[in-house]
């Protein structure tokens, strides 16, 4: 064979070749991971003070109303450890101390069928289960400076405390279509600790729910959620130094939600983007804000008392994108409407109204400004005397990296 001809041949052998090292070449290694963060930096500010017991202004001032903080810095692990093998970490650190947010493992077991272990958000709340570097104003819930009660004033701070949105501790199933389904449809079960965020378990009673989540036409999304949640119930135990009170682990009270939710276009996109939730249940008589509400009420209630509750929550965004604007690339006007009803028998239920514009600076960077006004019932007092409306300034700037 001639040296031409020979050279030829190889040519004609390595693009041959060539297809089978371009696809082995795009096949994905393990473990595949990738490392994220966000910072979001934040300055709020209210009208509350310190006041007398007959709600003149005191002489001294103790409520420190405005402050600037970080309110998150996080850094994330996200990817595969093997095909079927996805796992996500997700670590805040501030104000000198570091929480574990999100630590769990989804393995498929199937084209539809995915198993979670370890900490995940309950899937209850859309607001809640949007990222909170994504939820179109600065906070989900009310976060004021200074208020009293501030789990009773908006839909997440109330579901959150009381135990049925948020992170927790267990595991989780998800059946689901597959990602070219026409119409996606998936349906997740769980069962979690009920004790919150990175907590240990206190009592053998576990909290167990679910959501069923659709996609009927594009751009709109469509729950159902349900969540019973355990109430650990303390005893009384005599001691020999005294009555003490401890959890009894074999029993426990049932405070139970059913939510509703829809969302119309996607976060951090243009155009037009709605969230809405709403939900109804009832707390038991071991419910965190049970004895909480029997206080606030005229008359005493019995022992057996079960606060029922509703809630609302509607926010929009409309984002524009501005050309040739230079460093300001987009603009979104915000508005948010919440109503908290803890115990819809009694007048403590509370209005939250948010105007505020986000601005963009690429997508990796915006600046959030909100004003909040929050309108309690005449039994609510947050800071201002009983059913008194508390106003908010908030600003943050937020940075993904």
């Amino acid at each position: 064979m001639t040296r031409r001809n020979a050279a030829t041949a190889a040519v004609l052998a390595l693009l041959a070749c060539a297809p089978a090292i371009a696809h082995a070449q795009q096949q994905p290694t393990y473990p595949n991971v990738r490392f994220k963060g966000r910072l979001q930096t934040e300055f709020r500010t209210s009208d509350i003070e310190s006041t007398n017991a007959d709600g003149t202004p005191a002489e001294v001032n103790t409520v420190v109303s405005n402050e600037f903080f970080l309110r998150r810095f996080y850094v994330e692990a996200d990817g595969y450890l093997a095909r079927s093998i996805r796992v996500k970490m997700e670590l805040n650190a501030t104000r000198r101390a570091v929480n574990l947010e999100d630590a769990w493992v989804d393995v498929g077991l199937g084209r539809f069928v995915t198993w979670r272990a370890g900490q995940e958000k309950k899937p209850v709340e859309r607001q809640e289960l949007i990222s909170s570097s994504l939820y179109p104003t600065v906070e989900r819930g009310a976060q004021v400076a200074g208020m009293r009660n501030q789990n009773l004033v908006s839909e997440n701070n109330f579901l959150t405390a009381a135990g049925f949105a948020s992170h927790d501790i267990g595991t989780s199933l998800e059946v689901h279509t597959a990602d070219s389904a026409a119409v996606p449809v998936s349906l997740r079960l769980g069962v979690w600790t009920g004790q919150g965020k990175d907590n240990p378990e206190v009592n053998n009673a576990k909290t167990f729910g679910g959501r069923l989540q659709v996609a009927p036409i594009r751009n709109l999304s469509v729950g159902a959620s349900f969540v019973s949640h355990d109430d650990p119930i303390s005893v009384s135990v005599t001691t020999s130094t005294g009555t003490t009170k401890v959890i009894a682990a074999d029993s426990a009270g049932r405070s139970t939600a059913f939510g509703l939710d829809a969302e119309w276009g996607a976060v951090n996109t243009d155009g037009l983007h709605l969230v809405a939730d709403a939900s109804i249940g009832k707390e038991g008589r071991a419910g965190a804000f049970t004895s909480t509400l029997a206080g606030l009420r005229a008359t005493a209630p019995g022992t057996g008392f079960s606060p029922r509750f509703r809630t609302l929550h509607l926010v929009g965004e409309y984002r524009v994108r501005l050309a040739n604007a230079g460093t300001l690339t987009g603009i979104g006007p915000v508005l948010r409407f919440d109503r908290t009803e803890p115990d819809t028998d009694n007048d403590v239920g509370s209005t939250l109204l948010t105007p505020g514009v986000n601005l963009y600076f690429g997508r990796n960077a915006w600046v959030m400004v909100n004003y909040d006004v929050v309108m309690p019932g005449d039994r609510l007092d947050l800071g201002r005397g009983a059913g008194e409306a508390v106003h908010s300034f908030k600003t943050m700037l937020r940075i993904f990296f």
